[in-house]
C-alpha cells in the first residue's frame, strides 16, 4: 500500500492539474494580503485591521466571498479526476495486473487526500504568517470593533445574537483569547481537512459514475451554494421569530474562523455530515473495488 500511495503521490506532484491548483491558491493568498495594503492605505496603522482578522480565509476578510466561489473548483482540479484519466485511457488494466484492487483505490483515495490538504493548507499558513509578520497588531476588528468596544465580550459570548441557537459562543474561545495565531493555524487545519475530505469524495464519486471531467467540477459548487441559501433563508426566519431554533446549514461556517459568534455553530451537524462523507466515500471505494474492470470487458 505505501509503494502504491507513493506512485500516486509522485504522479499528482507532477501533474499539471495540481501546479494549476497550487499557483490558484497561492495567488489568492498573496492577493487577499496585498488588498489589505489597499484598502487601510492612507489609514493611521492603529486603525488597521488586526493582522489575524486579515488572513484570507477569515469569514470577516472582503475577499471572503470569493473564496468560497473559488475552493471548490480548486480542491476538485489536483487529483479528484486522476481515476477518469486511468479509466478513460484503458490504463486500469495495466496498473492492476501489478498491485491489488484495494491497494489502487485506496492509494487514489489517500493521495487525493494527502495533495488537496497541502494545497489548501500551504498557501493559508504562507497568509497567515505573512500577516502576523507584516501587518500591525492593533486588536481591531472589522465584527467586533476595537477590544475597547463595549459589545466585544457580548459579541464573543453570543449575548448579541437575536435569535435562539444552540452554541452561541465563540468556538475555542479559550485559544482564541489567549493566542490567535495558534486559533488560526488550528482553522486552517480544519479547513484543509474538509476541502480534502469534500475532494476526495469527488474522487470516490467518479468510481461509481463517470461524466466527463468537467462534470465532477460542479457537484460540490453547487451543493455549498444551496446550503448557503437555505441557511441565509433559516436564518431570516430565525430573526423573526418564525422558528424556535436555529443552527447553521452553511458547513463553510464550521471550517473559517469567525471573530464575532458563529450564529447556530451546532457540532452534530458536522459530525454528523463528516460520518456521511466518510461512509460515502467508503461505500463508493468498495463498489469501485468490486466493479472496476466490467465496462471495459
Amino acid at each position: 500500500m505505501k509503494k502504491s500511495v507513493s506512485v500516486q503521490l509522485k504522479s499528482l506532484f507532477a501533474s499539471r492539474d495540481w501546479k494549476i491548483a497550487w499557483i490558484i491558491m497561492l495567488s489568492y493568498a498573496s492577493i487577499s494580503f496585498l488588498y489589505v495594503f489597499w484598502n487601510f492605505r492612507g489609514v493611521d496603522v492603529s486603525a488597521w485591521v488586526d493582522a489575524n482578522e486579515s488572513v484570507c480565509y477569515s469569514m470577516t476578510h472582503p475577499l471572503y466571498n470569493a473564496f468560497l466561489f473559488l475552493y471548490p473548483f480548486v480542491i476538485v482540479l489536483p487529483f479528484s479526476t486522476s481515476y477518469l484519466d486511468d479509466y478513460n485511457n484503458q490504463l486500469l488494466p495495466a496498473y492492476l495486473s501489478r498491485i491489488s484492487r484495494k491497494s489502487y483505490y485506496y492509494s487514489k483515495l489517500i493521495a487525493c487526500f494527502i495533495g488537496v490538504f497541502l494545497t489548501v493548507g500551504i498557501p493559508l499558513v504562507y497568509n497567515t504568517l505573512l500577516c502576523n509578520l507584516l501587518l500591525p497588531h492593533s486588536g481591531y476588528s472589522y465584527s467586533l470593533g476595537g477590544w475597547q468596544s463595549k459589545y466585544f465580550s457580548q459579541m464573543l459570548l453570543g449575548q448579541t445574537i437575536i435569535s435562539d441557537t444552540f452554541f452561541a459562543k465563540l468556538p475555542f474561545l479559550r485559544l482564541f483569547l489567549t493566542n490567535r495565531l495558534l486559533y488560526n493555524l488550528l482553522y486552517v487545519g480544519f479547513y484543509s481537512g474538509y476541502a480534502a475530505l469534500l475532494a476526495t469524495l469527488v474522487a470516490a464519486i467518479s468510481f461509481r459514475w463517470k461524466p466527463k471531467k468537467i462534470v465532477l467540477f460542479f457537484p460540490l459548487f453547487v451543493v455549498l451554494y444551496l446550503l448557503r441559501v437555505i441557511d441565509s433563508f433559516l436564518l431570516n426566519l430565525a430573526a423573526v421569530g418564525s422558528v424556535s431554533y436555529y443552527f447553521s446549514l452553511n458547513l463553510d461556517s464550521y471550517f473559517a474562523p469567525s471573530y464575532g459568534a458563529v450564529a447556530g455553530w451546532f457540532p452534530p451537524f458536522f459530525l454528523f455530515v463528516t460520518i456521511v462523507l466518510l461512509f460515502a466515500i467508503i461505500r463508493l471505494s468498495r463498489w469501485g473495488i468490486a466493479h472496476d474492470l466490467e465496462s471495459l470487458q
